[in-house]
């Protein structure tokens, strides 16, 4: 259960004259304050589980040489949650020098990555028999009390969840999910196509202020059908965009991932689809609006389109006392220029932001 605090605010844009009260929810508060880890089973079933996570979870770190031990659980938030772990992993393993367990429902996010030793489902067992030990740590970004006006205000998602698992220094935003050389190669006949993605909808939380209209990528898809191969990704619900190749509601994700790898460019919403966009190295043009700001959850190689207003960023996920404006200001003209100036920058190393974290 999520508890959403709200503050009312009151500001007037200088330039249209509108007056701005809204109940908005704060970002820290969009996320459990703890996270609820699975409950050890009891019975019969629960003595073997428990006898057999007490036996393997010791002989498992000595066969694999893993003097630290660490697991980190993951499966809490949404899949793009998943694909950012990827990069505080990366931040962690390097800092307790070897790969870490992952406690996740999503190992297919995880495969092939050197830093991570290896995935095990959530169960209760596992979690205590970690905890127990000091070697559970929890990969959300839920703890920060963050407040508007504070110099970081604005850090990261990355950042956030390499705090909460300790992580103090020089960190890289960059997720990063690997593909083998049989998965590039199956996805190939992608190569150099558009992939875009055009409703935030089918999502484990659908925010409708995120969602920019339908018609108007319909129009954005129409443009770029003149001089692209176009192809349309999502779920299953999402409304059909006119003459693309449908692969909506693909159920290998590692496939997405490759024909994204395999994409000239990604044109989409912001939300799990963008961050595994760059996980593969692919240039995106994101349509922010106002909901969030590109500085929490963007990555300097993309194109971010958003929407600055009194009232933005909102984190409201659906209320909305101005007709969306902050979706409404962002034109079908506004993305086919930014598509023009990614697609000017093709060939040229993906720019990556670094920050440092100070310690406690």
């Amino acid at each position: 259960m999520f508890r959403v605090k709200r503050a009312r605010i009151a500001t007037v844009d200088p330039f249209e004259g509108w007056s701005l009260y809204a109940e908005r929810p704060f970002i820290y508060d969009l996320v459990p304050k703890e996270i609820v880890t699975p409950v050890a089973r009891g019975g019969w079933k629960g003595v073997v589980k428990w006898a057999a996570v007490h036996a393997l979870m010791p002989l498992a770190c000595f066969a694999t040489r893993q003097s630290n031990g660490v697991c980190v659980y993951t499966s809490w938030g949404g899949m793009g949650d998943e694909v950012l772990h990827t990069a505080v992993l990366r931040e962690l393993a390097a800092r307790l020098g070897g790969p870490v367990w992952v406690l996740s429902l999503q190992p297919w996010v995880y495969r092939g990555l050197p830093w991570v030793k290896g995935v095990i489902p959530p169960d209760g067992h596992v979690t205590d028999w970690a905890r127990g030990r000091g070697k559970l740590r929890f990969g959300g970004y839920g703890k920060r009390q963050r407040e508007r006006g504070k110099p970081d205000w604005l850090l990261h998602q990355i950042a956030l969840m390499c705090e909460e698992v300790g992580v103090t220094g020089e960190i890289e935003l960059k997720p990063e999910v690997r593909l083998s050389e049989q998965e590039a190669a199956a996805a190939a006949r992608f190569k150099d196509c558009i992939v875009v993605h055009s409703s935030i909808l089918g999502a484990r939380y659908p925010l409708h202020n995120k969602q920019w209209p339908p018609e108007r990528m319909m129009e954005v898809v129409k443009a770029l059908r003149k001089d692209h191969r176009v192809v349309q990704i999502g779920g299953a619900s999402d409304p059909i965009l006119p003459d693309v190749e449908d692969m909506r509601a693909c159920p290998n994700l590692r496939h997405v991932s490759a024909v994204l790898a395999n994409a000239r460019l990604f044109v989409g919403i912001e939300g799990f689809h963008t961050h595994l966009a760059r996980a593969v190295s692919c240039r995106s043009v994101v349509i922010y609006g106002g909901y969030s700001h590109p500085d929490e959850t963007g990555y300097l190689c993309n194109e971010n389109l958003f929407t600055k207003l009194p009232c933005s960023p909102c984190y409201e996920p659906s209320g909305c006392s101005f007709r969306r404006k902050c979706l409404d200001e962002i034109t079908t003209k506004d993305v086919l220029a930014a598509v023009n100036r990614a697609l000017a920058r093709q060939g040229a190393p993906l720019e990556t932001k670094k920050v440092i974290l100070p310690g406690s």
